[in-house]
Order: C-alpha cells, then sequence, then structure tokens
C-alpha cells in the first residue's frame, strides 16, 4: 500500500461508511433511507419435539409471507472477553483468608485461563434489520443551486413522518416474531451506535468501551446563527 502523500489530510472513517447519522434510534444511510434494528432472543430448536419444530417453522413462513418490505437477518458472533472477570477473581484471591477457599479460587483461576487458550467461546447475537425508503429527491449540481433548499423545520417534520411508517414496520415484525415465540426489542440511539462500533472495530471494542452518547454529544454550531442545543450524533 502506497504512503500518503504529504500535507494530504486522512479520509475520514465516516467516508468510508454507508450511514450519514444516527438519530433517535434511527440509522440514516446516505442515500436517503432508513433503517431501524431489532435485537432477537433465540430459541433451542433441537429441544423441541417434531411437532413443535413443525408448528415453529409454519408460524416463521407466516410470518415472512405476510410481510410486503423486505428484511435482512444478521447473525454478529463475537468471544467472549472474560479478562475482566478473571481480574475480580485475582482480587478475590488476593483478599481470601480461608485457605481451602484460596486453593479452590486459585484453581478455578487456572481451569478457566487453560480453557480460553484451548477454545474461543464464542456469544451470538442476532439482529433483524428493518427498511424504508421515503420519497426523497436527491439534488446534486446544477439542480441543487435552483431548487430551494427545504428548511429545518420541514426536514424535521419530514423526519418525523418517515419514522412513524418506519416504526409501523418495526411494530408488524415484533409481533410476527412474538408469534413465533421469539422476543425482540427495538435498539435505541446508544445500543445502535454501540452494534456499529462493535461490528466496526472489533479488536478496539475488546478493551476500549464507547462512553455514552449523552456524553459525547457536542454543540452543534451553524454559521450564522450561533450554537443551538445537539439534536442528534453523527458518526
Amino acid at each position: 500500500m502506497a504512503n500518503q502523500k504529504p500535507g494530504v489530510p486522512k479520509a475520514s472513517a465516516q467516508a468510508y461508511l454507508d450511514i450519514e447519522e444516527v438519530k433517535e434510534g434511527v440509522a440514516i444511510l446516505k442515500d436517503g433511507s432508513m433503517r431501524a434494528v431489532i435485537m432477537v432472543s433465540s430459541i433451542n430448536f433441537d429441544l423441541k419435539s417434531e411437532e413443535e419444530r413443525d408448528a415453529i417453522v409454519g408460524s416463521f413462513q407466516g410470518f415472512l409471507n405476510s410481510l410486503n418490505f423486505a428484511l435482512q437477518i444478521e447473525i454478529v458472533s463475537k468471544k467472549i472477553d472474560l479478562d475482566e472477570y478473571l481480574t475480580t477473581l485475582e482480587d478475590l484471591l488476593k483478599k481470601q483468608d480461608n485457605q481451602l477457599l484460596k486453593i479452590q479460587t486459585s484453581e478455578y483461576i487456572a481451569y478457566i485461563q487453560e480453557l480460553l487458550e484451548q477454545v474461543n467461546i464464542m456469544d451470538k447475537s442476532f439482529f433483524v434489520v428493518i427498511p424504508y425508503y421515503p420519497n426523497v429527491l436527491e439534488t446534486k449540481g446544477l439542480m441543487s443551486k435552483i431548487l430551494p433548499k427545504k428548511s429545518k423545520a420541514d426536514t424535521s417534520k419530514t423526519f418525523e413522518s418517515d419514522k412513524i411508517a418506519l416504526m409501523d414496520r418495526v411494530d408488524v415484525v415484533v409481533s410476527g416474531l412474538k408469534n413465533v415465540g421469539l422476543n425482540s426489542a427495538s435498539l435505541d440511539t446508544q445500543n445502535l451506535i454501540q452494534l456499529f462500533y462493535q461490528l466496526y472495530n472489533p479488536d478496539t471494542s475488546r478493551s476500549q468501551k464507547m462512553q455514552d452518547t449523552k456524553d459525547i454529544l457536542a454543540d452543534v454550531v451553524e454559521k450564522g446563527t450561533g450554537e443551538k442545543e445537539p439534536e442528534h450524533l453523527e458518526i
């Protein structure tokens, strides 16, 4: 890979992402479309009887056939980080006065460490991505100069109506999954950004936890208008 030329600023990570911003629990893409993400519980299919399996499959087929929009199902696997847990155990070991308990704790720590060296303990999370494509007129070049720009009030009003339409889809999916025996919940802004942070920074996110979005929001400054209260977080 060629070295970057001196004086040329590095491209922001945002330039390589399809996500424009995350606002009120909604991911807005650069093409103007919107995404909601719900986290879904799992079912131990192997422990079910044949009749129960058939019922689950039939319910899931009926749920999919009832939809008039596309869905994206994602399974996220990540290695469980037990470093903090081991540190807690080691602190307890140092403070333990009972010799028998001290030996048992030490052996347990050694067992966990040996287990982690031999196998990767994985945690799986299940998500459903629900899209919505509002009627957005994209203007570029000469047309962007001819057509009047939307005011912030108009943009906010459009977002609210589009969000309602997206949340209607979320309700349909949550209800349909409930009939299959799956519990689900829509991710809010904090959890949505946390998910993206972990997906795009798998190694860093293990050692560096992301701050709460309420702590990293900065005042938005617009030219000629001064400061105003933050409304959402752009990533």
